[in-house]
Order: C-alpha cells, then sequence, then structure tokens
C-alpha cells in the first residue's frame, strides 16, 4: 500500500492504463467473490443451524475480504489509523461481534466488489482518453500512455484541498460516531447494539474513496482530448493552470514563420538577375548570417572560390569579398554606411533587405523574407477572444520589419532583433510587467530551459524544457484547450460536490435508523463510480464553444 500525502492509496483501483488495451480484471479476486458471494447465499437461504450459518458468513466475509484485513494489519503497524481498509475491516469485525454478521460480510464482499468496478471504471476512463488521439500519431500516443502512467499525472490543487478537508472530515465523524455510540442508549431506549450499529455505519461513510476516486481523472481526460487536437501536455500542473492564462509572448520564428529566410526579389539597374545574384551569392557563400546563407542556398550554380583573395565578415551587417583586389559587399544598410556607400532612398527598405555593392558604387538590393502563416492575425485574434488580453511578440527582425509585423497582428508590445538568450531575458520582462498574470510563451525550435512564463508551449516535439509541444495545428488550438482545463476544473468540483452530498444523505439516513452497513457502502461506491463516468463529459464537444469577438 502507496501512501501519498497522508493516505495510502488502494492498489487496486489504477490510476492508468499502461496502453490502449486498458484493465484487465483480477480473475483470482473475481472467483474469491463468487464463491464469496455463494457462501453469503447458502447462509442467509439454507435451512442450516446458526452456528453453521456463521461459519459460512465468517468464511464468505475472509474469502472475499483476505487481502483488505492483511492492508489493514500493515496499516496499523506503520500508524495509518483512517485508512478505509483498516475501517471497513474494524466494522465488519465489530459487525459479527454486535450479532449483525449477515452485514459484516456483505460490507466486505461489496466494498470488495467496489474496489475492483472502480478500478475497471478508472482504467477503461484512461483507456478512452489515449483513444481520443489518433492512432497514426504513434508518438504522441506513446508520450501520453506514459504521462497517464505517472502516479502523479492529474494530481490538482483542489485534490490537495480536498482530502486535507477529508483528513480532518474522517475524523470529526469518527468521533461522532464514537460519541454517537455511547450517548444514545443514555438519552433514549435505544440499545447499545442499535447504537453501535449506526456507529459503524457512520465509520464506513467516513472512508473518503468515493471522493477523492475521480479527480485526477478529470485532468487526464482532458489532456488526452487536447493531444487529439494538437496540443500535448508534458505535465498535469501545466493544463490545471490553462485555464488561467491571460497574458502570451509569441516568438515569430517557428510559431508564425517558419524562421528560414528566401530570396523574395532581386532589384537591380546594372546587372541581370542571374548575374546579380551569382556575384551575391561568391560574396555570402562561407557566411554564417542566416540572410547572406539565404542568398548563397538560392544560387544554383557553382560558387568559384579560388577567385576570391579574401573575405571576411561584421557580424549583423554582412560581408565582403575581394577579386583581382576589386571590393564587393553585401549586407544591410548599416554595412553600406560603414563601406560609404549610399543607397538612393527609394531603394530603401526594411531590415529583411540586403544591399550590393561593387567598388564601393551601388549595384541594387534584394529583398528576403520568410515563410509566414496567413493565418497568424486570425491566431492572435482567437486568443484574444478566448480571454488572452496581454499579447507580445518576439523576433529576431530589425525594430522596422518588428512594428510591422506587430501591427498587422495588432500587437502593440513587441521586442526586436532577440537571439536564443535575448528571448529568455524579453520573456522574464514580460513576467515582471504582467504581474499576477499566467503568462503563456509559444516558440519554436529549442531553448536550452525554462522561460520565466508560467507555461511553456514549444511548437514540435523539440521544446524538452516545453510544459506543452504543439503538433500540426496545435498553435490554434491553445484556446481550444483553455476551455478544456476550464471544464475540467467544474466537472471535478461537480464531482466532488456530488459524492460530498450522498455522504451527507447517507449520515441522515444513518442517524434516523434508514440506513445500515451494506446500504450505506452500497451507495457511496455507487456514488464513486458515477463520479468517475461523470468525468468523461470533461470531452464532450458542444461544450467546447467560444465566439470571437466582433
Amino acid at each position: 500500500m502507496r501512501k501519498k500525502n497522508g493516505r495510502s492509496e488502494n492498489p487496486d483501483i489504477p490510476l492508468a492504463a499502461p496502453d490502449r488495451e486498458g484493465y484487465a480484471f483480477d480473475k483470482i479476486v473475481i472467483l474469491r467473490l463468487v464463491l464469496a458471494s455463494v457462501l453469503f447465499a447458502v447462509a442467509l437461504t439454507g435451512k442450516l443451524s446458526a452456528l453453521l450459518s456463521m461459519l459460512l458468513l465468517v468464511l464468505a466475509a475472509a474469502t472475499a475480504g483476505y487481502d483488505l484485513v492483511m492492508t489493514a494489519i500493515t496499516d496499523v503497524s506503520a500508524g495509518r489509523y483512517f485508512e478505509a481498509p483498516l475501517i471497513i475491516v474494524f466494522a465488519a469485525v465489530v459487525s459479527f461481534a454486535i450479532g449483525f454478521g449477515s452485514e459484516g460480510a456483505a460490507l466486505l464482499i461489496l466494498f470488495r466488489i467496489g474496489l475492483l468496478l472502480i478500478g475497471y471504471t478508472k482504467a477503461r476512463t484512461v483507456s478512452s482518453a489515449i483513444d481520443f488521439i489518433p492512432p497514426e500519431q504513434d508518438d504522441v500516443v506513446t508520450h501520453v500512455t506514459l504521462l497517464f502512467s505517472n502516479e502523479e499525472t492529474g494530481k490538482t490543487a483542489l485534490e490537495e484541498k480536498v482530502t486535507g478537508i477529508m483528513g480532518i472530515a474522517d475524523k470529526v465523524l469518527i468521533a461522532l460516531a464514537v460519541i454517537y455510540a455511547v450517548v444514545l442508549p443514555l438519552i433514549s431506549d435505544f440499545s447499545y447494539t442499535v447504537s453501535i450499529h449506526r456507529a459503524l455505519t457512520l465509520l464506513v461513510i467516513a472512508a473518503p474513496i468515493s471522493v477523492l476516486s475521480s479527480l485526477r481523472l478529470c485532468d487526464i481526460v482532458g489532456m488526452g482530448f487536447t493531444a487529439g487536437s494538437g496540443v500535448v501536455y508534458n505535465n498535469s500542473a501545466a493544463f490545471d493552470r490553462t485555464k488561467s492564462v491571460d497574458a502570451a509572448v509569441f516568438d515569430k520564428d517557428g510559431v508564425f514563420s517558419d524562421g528560414r529566410p528566401r530570396v523574395v526579389s532581386v532589384k537591380s539597374g546594372l546587372l541581370q538577375p542571374d548575374v546579380f545574384l551569382k556575384i551575391a551569392a561568391h560574396i555570402a557563400h562561407n557566411s554564417d548570417n542566416p540572410f547572406l546563407r539565404a542568398v548563397a542556398e538560392e544560387y544554383k550554380g557553382e560558387v568559384m572560390t579560388e577567385v576570391i583573395d579574401d573575405s571576411s565578415e561584421l557580424p549583423g551587417c554582412g560581408s565582403e569579398i575581394h577579386i583581382k583586389g576589386v571590393s564587393m559587399c553585401l549586407g544591410n544598410r548599416d554595412m553600406m554606411a560603414l563601406k560609404g556607400v549610399r543607397v538612393p532612398e527609394e531603394d530603401l527598405r526594411g531590415a529583411s533587405t540586403l544591399y550590393l555593392s561593387i567598388a564601393d558604387r551601388y549595384v541594387g538590393s534584394i529583398t528576403l523574407g520568410e515563410g509566414i502563416n496567413p493565418d497568424s492575425a486570425s491566431i492572435v485574434a482567437d486568443y484574444r477572444a478566448a480571454g488572452v488580453e496581454n499579447c507580445t511578440l518576439i523576433t529576431g527582425d530589425g525594430s522596422e520589419a518588428s512594428a510591422a509585423f506587430a501591427q498587422s497582428l495588432g500587437v502593440t508590445e513587441f521586442y526586436s532583433q532577440c537571439t536564443g538568450e535575448d528571448k529568455l531575458t524579453a520573456v522574464g520582462q514580460s513576467r515582471s510587467k504582467d504581474g499576477d498574470s499566467v503568462l503563456l510563451f509559444l516558440y519554436g525550435g529549442r531553448m536550452d530551459s525554462h522561460s520565466a512564463a508560467d507555461i511553456d508551449a514549444c511548437m514540435g516535439a523539440a521544446g524538452t524544457n516545453a510544459d506543452i509541444f504543439l503538433t500540426q495545428g496545435g498553435i490554434r488550438e491553445i484556446p481550444f484547450a483553455m476551455s478544456v482545463s476550464a471544464r475540467s476544473g467544474v466537472v471535478e468540483k461537480e464531482n466532488v460536490a456530488g459524492t460530498l452530498l450522498i455522504k451527507a444523505l447517507i449520515i441522515a439516513l444513518t442517524l434516523t435508523g434508514f440506513c445500515n452497513l451494506w446500504f450505506a457502502v452500497f451507495l457511496d461506491l455507487s456514488a464513486g463510480l458515477a463520479a468517475i463516468l461523470n468525468a468523461i463529459r470533461v470531452s464532450m464537444p458542444p461544450l467546447f464553444t467560444f465566439r470571437r469577438k466582433d
């Protein structure tokens, strides 16, 4: 029996199935329960002596619940006196002692059947969550299956709070049961047998299994559902926080663009485009600048390095070569200014334009661009409609190009000319500005560490430090994931409220004499099963529609 937060977890209630096959019933347990049920039925219906009937009831109870007895002994030796197996075994033993042997046996049989059904229902729910993912996405299926196998997956702040409250409530209810058993005969005509019998029913209700059984499943169903739409979580804490996201930082590279510059056009009044590109490629062939590398890649001919006397690069500006003593430069506006080359006003463009000079004379320009997602603006609009009011852009472009792109997105705040480390710094600055906001950082490529944001989301599976990786089209589905996360929280609260309401009803029936042991455990475990089945409602598509603001 494992112990979590001071409370042991029953091994017969698995959190997750290891694969799509789901949960297999333990045949030995089923045979035990069948045998116990037969013995129980014979003891009640057979024309047997009282002694033989009692022996059959004891045998039925032992057959169904001997493992519960062993677990209870382990809990006592470990100092865990308020665990469900110990409470159930204690109630069953005392029931036999006060003459309610049939109820004691029924209690153990029904409780064991309930554990079996809860374990099966939970595992089938987890398997259904995995089934939301298209089977052809093998990597995602494997990732999510492993995630669901983690014992901590699905654990939320609500569960921690409920576990703490239930720990206190259990002790209060047990104390109430003891007081009730002692006081009732003193103030009424009821015997101690009746008062102890009712007190045992209160003890049974103190077991918290029904309340806690479904809580983690809500997030598991939600994460499986979002994974099928391209939003794949690396941890459940990020899923739980997603519903509260109200600020986002977008890295242009890999999110709105593919981050790969390519030649869009060549402009020259002196050279033919193919000759212009050939010269430009010879200048750029050995450069580390991504814009110059794009020029070199665009040229499909052979670069004759033997004709190049020497080459040099000015980081962030451009490159220069000499052929037979003639200077040839390819770079941005700053490069031309350093070389004293005047670029005509009408040819001046943004940071994505390179200029070519030969012998310190301006020859023409090359305009480069990236593959931009045509839906970029509508994606940002969808985020705003979902409640993400504060949107920030990070880009490696110059300030003018960054401002223009930010304006096209409807974003007012942006950081330009950012490298990898600069991007993390920019996220940290946004974190400071947004204060108590829940900040989401969306980026492409790989980051060496987690950013200062609450949630990091990476395009593709490259972001090992990310909380989320987004598969094809996943960038558009974050607002949907926010809705699913919020829905999961609502269903969790519904399940807690529903199971607690059933417990309150059982307590009221017990105190007034209308509920016995087996009926109490039947109602309580039925409430737990209903809560588990209700968890699948997290995935009901009609509940996840949102309208874009006009």
